[in-house]
């Protein structure tokens, strides 16, 4: 058998430690007395608790005053029962008064007692597990009951309030009321219905779903897309439904967040709506600008070969002028920098320089014609005098717009 505290403090869940966790040792003042702990202060729920022999209850622990607010759990008397390092108590096979203790492990001097009075049960009895327990709203517990002393073990259940406490199955599975409140769950024996015992329900209110967006506002181009995230939280199911709360002319929001913008300036809203409660919904502003159109100026240029030239970019249909610069053909095109200046590929060709605005809309180019640019020509050695049937090497120099380069060749004379 297993009974619980009065009340439930979740928060205390993580406050309970194995002794002999920290093998560090403790610093302490001049008086002795750990360093820090001077204001350690520490509390034990419930303070007193009623078990019959062998049941169990849940103790639960907080500490202040200091960081550390791990403890260690004992039974003061030797045949006291037993208690874990995470407050659980059983009681012992016998009766009698008992303490359960829970010291601080950073003071060692600062401790908490619940008194714990043990019984042994008269003939027939029931218990009902746990005797208490915390339910959030509309949720379910299942009991379970304990018959001694009855030849006939079965239980009859039944809620104890008339109205607003819920229900409980033939089988113990208690399902809580859908508003905060105490309620009783009831067992009563078959075999001698004068003998029953009761649990209290504490039903907690149910976590209020809530969806956010993100981002909450956005600004993009006509005919452009912007990615949409939401968070739920008050659920275990995060999933949403996204939509467009405008009937038409706003674009659409795919099932992944991610909005297309119409093809016309408009002040738009993206709803995003838990899937686990059609109630809650967050909205997205989304303004939409005309449609950005990036000139590059000059439209057309002639570069030499390895030889650079500057272009500009004028965004219309938007305020933000930010652009970014690239090159179609890629590498192979040659280069341009973040100011526009494009750099020539060593390769004659026709390429394009691309102006894409920061906002979307449709990107600029500009079309480069890259030519082979010889500025000039040597050959060694010259002059040169050559008898006949002898040979000569000439090296050749050809100065371009990339650099020199040389090539030799040997010549024999007839």
């Amino acid at each position: 058998m297993r009974a619980r505290s009065r009340f439930h403090i979740p928060a205390l869940a993580g406050l309970v430690a194995v002794a002999g966790v920290c093998a560090c040792a403790a610093q302490v003042d001049s008086t002795g007395v750990p360093s820090g702990s001077q204001g350690v202060a520490v509390a034990i729920d419930p303070t007193t608790v009623a078990l019959v022999v062998g049941q169990q209850t849940q103790f639960a622990a907080a500490v202040t005053g200091t960081a550390d607010v791990t403890v260690v759990w004992s039974v003061d008397e030797s045949a006291g029962g037993t208690v874990d390092q995470a407050g659980l108590y059983t009681a012992p096979q016998g009766a009698g008064t008992f303490h359960v203790r829970v010291t601080s492990h950073a003071d060692a001097t600062k401790a908490a007692v619940a008194d714990v009075t043990v019984t042994v049960p008269a003939a027939g009895t029931v218990a009902i597990s746990p005797h208490t327990a915390t339910v959030v709203a509309a949720g379910t517990q299942v009991f379970t009951a304990t018959v001694t002393g009855i030849s006939n073990p079965a239980v009859t259940w039944s809620v104890q309030e008339a109205s607003g406490c819920g229900t409980i199955s033939s089988a113990g599975t208690y399902t809580a009321p859908a508003a905060a409140g105490t309620c009783h769950v009831v067992a009563t024996s078959v075999g001698d219905p004068t003998k029953r015992d009761v649990a209290t329900v504490t039903v907690t209110p149910a976590p209020v779903v809530a969806v956010a967006i993100s981002p909450k506002t956005a600004t993009i181009s006509a005919g452009g897309t912007v990615s949409f995230q939401a968070t739920v939280t008050g659920t275990t199911n995060t999933a949403v439904t996204w939509s467009i709360q405008e009937a038409s002319g706003c674009g659409s929001v795919s099932t992944a967040g991610v909005y297309t913008a119409p093809a016309a300036a408009a002040t738009c809203h993206v709803v995003a709506t838990s899937a686990a409660d059609r109630t809650k919904s967050d909205v997205a502003t989304v303004t939409v600008t005309g449609p950005v159109t990036v000139t590059v100026t000059p439209a057309t240029a002639t570069v030499d070969a390895c030889r650079t030239a500057t272009f500009t970019a004028a965004v219309s249909g938007t305020s933000n002028q930010a652009v970014t610069w690239s090159v179609a053909e890629g590498t192979a095109g040659g280069s341009v920098s973040t100011a526009g200046v494009y750099t020539a590929p060593s390769n004659a060709g026709t390429y394009h320089v691309v102006a894409t605005s920061a906002v979307g809309g449709t990107p600029g180019r500009a079309t480069v014609t890259v030519r082979d640019h010889i500025l000039s020509v040597t050959v060694q050695p010259s002059p040169v005098t050559v008898g006949a049937s002898t040979s000569q090497q000439f090296t050749a120099t050809v100065t371009t717009s990339c650099g020199a380069f040389t090539t030799s060749q040997i010549v024999a004379t007839p």
